[in-house]
């Protein structure tokens, strides 16, 4: 029984290191996001699936924003709880290192030209904007 429990203690340390470790992230922290920009899009019932296609494109072209730490965009989840509206048609969410990086975002000419580009597609937009605490 004791050489069992010798030859578990000593592979303590082999079976550690085959787990996955965060040092790789801990010694290259990533920059902090302090705002949260999500913009909920219902587009018109006419648009087609080239204008949906279309639309992606230019959400990930807003996404080469220099200012932009992150984003995401999609669909509803349509997941079936009261509390959840997922009625729009596309979320747009993106991270920020500052309100001020988000400000520079909303004047961007890359931002400018997406919604002159695209907002006849749209018949209602919401924003919510947060800072993380």
């Amino acid at each position: 029984m004791k050489i069992l429990k010798f030859l578990f203690i000593m592979s303590i340390p082999a079976m550690l290191s085959s787990c996955g470790t965060k040092t790789d992230v801990v010694n290259q922290p990533e920059e902090a996001v302090t705002f949260v920009h999500t913009v909920f899009f219902w587009l018109n019932d006419s648009v087609s699936e080239a204008d949906r296609a279309d639309f992606e494109k230019g959400m990930v072209e807003l996404g080469t924003i220099e200012v932009i730490k992150k984003y995401y965009y999609g669909e509803p989840a349509l997941t079936n709880r009261d509390v959840v509206d997922n009625t729009y048609d596309y979320g747009w969410i993106v991270h920020f290192a500052s309100a001020a990086d988000e400000e520079t975002y909303q004047n961007h000419p890359t931002h400018l030209a997406f919604i002159d580009k695209y907002k006849h597609l749209w018949k209602q937009v919401k924003v919510y904007d947060t800072l993380l605490k």
